[in-house]
Protein backbone atom coordinates (compact mmCIF):
# COMPACT_ATOMS: atom_id res chain seq x y z
CA UNK A 1 0.00 0.00 0.00
CA UNK A 2 1.47 3.31 -1.18
CA UNK A 3 1.78 6.04 1.45
CA UNK A 4 -0.48 8.66 0.02
CA UNK A 5 -3.42 5.39 0.50
CA UNK A 6 -2.26 4.83 3.80
CA UNK A 7 -2.97 8.43 4.51
CA UNK A 8 -6.26 8.48 2.97
CA UNK A 9 -7.02 5.11 5.19
CA UNK A 10 -6.23 6.77 8.20
CA UNK A 11 -8.08 10.05 7.64
CA UNK A 12 -11.19 8.07 6.67
CA UNK A 13 -10.87 6.21 9.90
CA UNK A 14 -10.70 9.54 11.80
CA UNK A 15 -13.71 10.32 14.20
CA UNK A 16 -15.42 13.51 13.15
CA UNK A 17 -14.13 15.63 15.75
CA UNK A 18 -10.34 14.57 14.87
CA UNK A 19 -11.23 15.42 11.60
CA UNK A 20 -12.41 18.90 12.25
CA UNK A 21 -9.60 19.37 14.26
CA UNK A 22 -7.02 18.05 11.44
CA UNK A 23 -8.75 20.08 8.44
CA UNK A 24 -8.58 23.41 10.64
CA UNK A 25 -4.66 22.69 11.43
CA UNK A 26 -4.41 22.30 7.36
CA UNK A 27 -6.77 25.28 6.83
CA UNK A 28 -4.06 27.50 8.90
CA UNK A 29 -0.90 25.56 7.36
CA UNK A 30 -2.09 26.26 4.15
CA UNK A 31 -2.89 30.29 5.22
CA UNK A 32 0.97 30.13 6.35
CA UNK A 33 2.43 28.57 3.10
CA UNK A 34 1.15 30.87 1.16
CA UNK A 35 2.03 34.02 3.07
CA UNK A 36 5.34 32.49 3.36
CA UNK A 37 5.62 31.64 -0.12
CA UNK A 38 4.76 35.52 -1.15
CA UNK A 39 7.67 36.78 1.38
CA UNK A 40 10.15 34.30 0.15
CA UNK A 41 9.52 35.15 -3.77
CA UNK A 42 10.00 38.79 -3.11
CA UNK A 43 13.90 38.76 -3.59
CA UNK A 44 13.67 36.59 -6.55
CA UNK A 45 10.59 38.43 -7.92
CA UNK A 46 12.60 41.84 -8.11
CA UNK A 47 15.47 41.09 -10.24
CA UNK A 48 12.81 41.65 -12.87
CA UNK A 49 10.99 43.82 -11.10
CA UNK A 50 13.81 46.28 -11.16
CA UNK A 51 14.73 46.32 -14.75
CA UNK A 52 14.69 49.36 -16.71
CA UNK A 53 12.39 47.91 -19.29
CA UNK A 54 9.89 46.86 -16.33
CA UNK A 55 10.20 50.90 -15.35
CA UNK A 56 9.39 51.78 -18.73
CA UNK A 57 6.56 49.33 -19.27
CA UNK A 58 4.42 51.21 -16.36
CA UNK A 59 5.49 54.47 -15.98
CA UNK A 60 2.33 55.52 -17.73
CA UNK A 61 0.81 54.76 -14.31
CA UNK A 62 3.34 56.91 -12.44
CA UNK A 63 2.58 59.69 -14.59
CA UNK A 64 -0.40 61.51 -12.49
CA UNK A 65 1.81 61.35 -9.07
Amino acid sequence: MSTVMEIEKAIDNLPAPEFRILAAWMDKRKEHLAGECAILSQESLAVDWNKPEEEEAWIHLQLDQ
